[in-house]
C-alpha cells in the first residue's frame, strides 16, 4: 500500500517556454509496468499547451477541476469536471485555458524518452503588442495599427503560429486578448513577461544583430 498525499509540482517547459506545473504520482516503477506513468498537471489560466503529438504515448484525461478546451486532431472538446479523453499516438493535441485554470489527471503508457512532436516548429513568428500592432501604452485597449489585422490573420492562413509577446503583466491577459479579439486579430497565444522561441521576432524598438557592436552602439546614440 502506497498513501500518495503531498504532490511535489514542478514547472514544465515547452520548446523553452513556461506552460503548467506538473507532478508526478506514480512511475513503471512503482506501478511495476514498463512506460506507464500517472501525472496530474495544473494550467493556469489564459495559457496554450501548443499543438503537438506521439507516436508512441497513449493518455487518459481526466478533467480534476476548472474549465478550458482540448483540442484533438481540429476538433475542440470542452474541458470541465469528470470529463475523461482518450489521446491516441498521432493525435495531433492542445490546451487552452482562458479566464479558468485546469487540472487534469494524466494516465500514459507506451511512454518514450523524447515522444512529442510540434507543428508549425519552425513556422512561429512572436510580434509586440504596444506600438506593433496596436497604438500607445496608456492602455492595453488600444486601437489597431493600420494594416496590423489583416497582416496577422494573413499569416495564421499562411499556416504561421503567432504568439503576442508583452511586457505587460500577467493579470492584464485578459484585456489584451479582449482588444484584439474585438478588432478581428487572429492569434494563438499571448505571452507576458517573456520572449517566446520564435523564428522571426517583430518589435517597434528593435535593432538586428549583424555581428557589429560598433554599428548598434552608434544606433543607439
Amino acid at each position: 500500500m502506497k498513501h500518495i498525499s503531498d504532490l511535489h509540482y514542478k514547472s514544465r517547459k515547452l520548446n523553452g517556454n513556461y506552460v503548467y506545473d506538473k507532478a508526478i504520482i506514480l512511475t513503471g516503477i512503482e506501478l511495476q509496468c514498463k512506460g506507464t506513468l500517472i501525472q496530474k498537471i495544473k494550467i493556469p489560466v489564459n495559457t496554450t499547451i501548443e499543438k503537438h503529438y506521439h507516436k508512441y504515448v497513449r493518455e487518459l484525461f481526466y478533467i480534476v477541476e476548472g474549465k478550458g478546451n482540448i483540442i484533438i486532431n481540429d476538433n475542440k472538446i470542452k474541458a470541465k469536471k469528470d470529463v475523461m479523453i482518450f489521446v491516441e499516438p498521432k493525435d495531433w493535441h492542445s490546451i487552452e485555458t482562458k479566464n479558468k485554470s485546469l487540472t487534469i489527471l494524466i494516465f500514459k503508457t507506451n511512454v518514450v524518452e523524447g515522444d512529442i512532436h510540434y507543428d508549425n516548429k519552425y513556422k512561429r513568428i512572436s510580434i509586440d503588442y504596444d506600438d506593433t500592432l496596436v497604438e500607445g501604452m496608456k492602455s492595453t485597449k488600444g486601437k489597431a495599427l493600420k494594416g496590423a489585422v489583416e497582416f496577422t490573420n494573413k499569416l495564421k492562413k499562411d499556416g504561421w503560429e503567432i504568439i503576442i509577446s508583452t511586457c505587460r503583466p500577467d493579470w492584464q491577459v485578459v484585456e489584451i486578448r479582449e482588444n484584439l479579439e474585438k478588432q478581428g486579430f487572429k492569434f494563438d497565444m499571448i505571452l507576458p513577461y517573456t520572449k517566446p522561441k520564435a523564428k522571426y521576432y517583430i518589435d517597434d524598438r528593435a535593432i538586428k544583430f549583424n555581428g557589429n557592436f560598433d554599428k548598434i552602439y552608434k544606433e543607439l546614440k
